[in-house]
């Protein structure tokens, strides 16, 4: 349903949503005053860049690949900046009506044949800001709430998360990188691997629920702590201590995308 980056740009069964970006582009072109030649040209500077980003070679000349990064990068920064800013929305806007529409938009940003470079999104997203407005966050932030309502279960963040003069925006590759780096077991779980761990220690498969069942090993779904991870799982007197993994319709995408 939706194309992001030159992969499926222009392919006549995605082009539907293509006036959905149209109109993301218009409103902080409205808000900001930034005259449209001004987003071009730093489009346009960042083009050579972000060609490089991708392995595959694409058929889109400079006008089209600049035009794709306009309109795909500024409807990715609006869509995830109005989920928490709700001022911003339209009242006819379907994504934020159709309850069905926001997740289908999530599941598609995180394919990664649907990725922009990172740099890319921070930089409109920087240019279309609303610094005097109180009630906005890091956009870092934003974009990890954005996606936890598809994400299997709750991973914790990098503490730096919050704050953006100190994160390595830079090092950002896109979305999906982003995400990963930050749905993490909870600190306390990562110590106890740490303090377990021995410099001889090593990975290794280990038996099926069935075969460790049979050894005589219990399981017990357990409540994801405030402060704990889907990936705080803890052996305790022969107990197997687990929070549970939420399936549903994007969970074998997003960890397809996510190991990929």
């Amino acid at each position: 349903m939706l194309a992001v980056g030159p992969y499926h740009h222009g392919k006549e069964q995605l082009l539907a949503f293509e006036e959905h970006k149209t109109s993301y582009l218009k409103k902080p072109l409205e808000r900001t005053r930034i005259p449209l030649s001004d987003y071009v040209m730093a489009m346009r500077a960042l083009e050579e860049r972000a060609r490089k980003c991708y392995e595959r070679s694409t058929s889109l000349n400079r006008d089209e690949f600049v035009q794709m990064m306009l309109l795909d990068g500024c409807f990715i920064a609006e869509v995830i900046r109005k989920l928490r800013l709700k001022h911003l929305r339209g009242d006819g806007d379907p994504n934020f009506k159709l309850g069905w529409m926001l997740p289908s938009i999530a599941r598609d940003m995180i394919l990664l044949e649907n990725q922009l470079p990172f740099f890319v999104i921070w930089k409109l997203f920087i240019m279309t800001d609303m610094p005097s407005d109180s009630r906005n966050e890091s956009f870092l932030v934003m974009i990890l709430r954005f996606f936890n309502g598809i994400l299997p279960g709750k991973g914790c963040r990098r503490d730096i998360i919050y704050q953006v003069d100190v994160y390595p925006i830079n090092e950002i590759k896109h979305l999906v990188h982003l995400i990963h780096e930050n749905w993490l077991p909870s600190p306390a779980g990562i110590e106890a691997y740490r303090n377990n761990g021995t410099s001889s220690s090593y990975w290794s498969f280990i038996g099926s629920a069935t075969e460790i069942q049979e050894a005589g090993i219990d399981f017990r779904k357990v409540e994801v702590l405030k402060d704990g991870s889907l990936f705080d799982i803890k052996f305790e007197n022969g107990v197997m201590n687990m929070p549970s993994l939420e399936i549903g319709d994007a969970t074998e995408t997003i960890l397809q995308n996510f190991i990929a």
